[in-house]
């Protein structure tokens, strides 16, 4: 929900090429009246360069090539696309979820072909997961 912080070179590196600024733009925080938010995120990769495992050492490269321009810190903790602080709205009206182990894809992505996530690969669309924060939305 943040775009990355304004006056740092990361601005130069928005992977998002400008929409989540639209977005705060139009729309800051929760600004619906009436409107109930809810912002779900995993806290299952730390952004890194160089961990032990050759699945993990991608995964927390992706991640921390990922968090850095859009909260500044490579090394935070999110869903291995979006970091926790970036994906939860400051509004003491929203609902936040953060799920243990969640990751953000079904895919790890990479510069190349994208390389399909194991079967068992604990992501937001997988039916255990989506347990943990659909039933918010009824």
């Amino acid at each position: 929900h943040n775009p990355p912080p304004e006056g740092t070179i990361w601005t130069q590196f928005d992977q998002t090429r400008g929409l989540l600024k639209f977005v705060n733009q139009q729309s800051p925080g929760a600004c619906i009246d009436g409107a109930q938010y809810v912002c779900v995120v995993g806290n299952a990769t730390r952004g890194n360069v160089g961990s032990p495992s050759s699945l993990e050492a991608l995964e927390s490269t992706v991640a921390f090539v990922s968090y850095l321009p859009l909260c500044g810190n490579g090394n935070s903790d999110g869903d291995g696309i979006v970091p926790i602080e970036t994906g939860l709205l400051e509004d003491e009206k929203v609902r936040r979820i953060i799920i243990d182990g969640a990751k953000h894809t079904g895919f790890l992505p990479s510069p190349g072909n994208s390389i399909k996530a194991p079967d068992d690969w604990y992501w937001y669309g997988a039916e255990e997961c989506v347990d943990e924060w659909a039933h918010v939305l009824l």
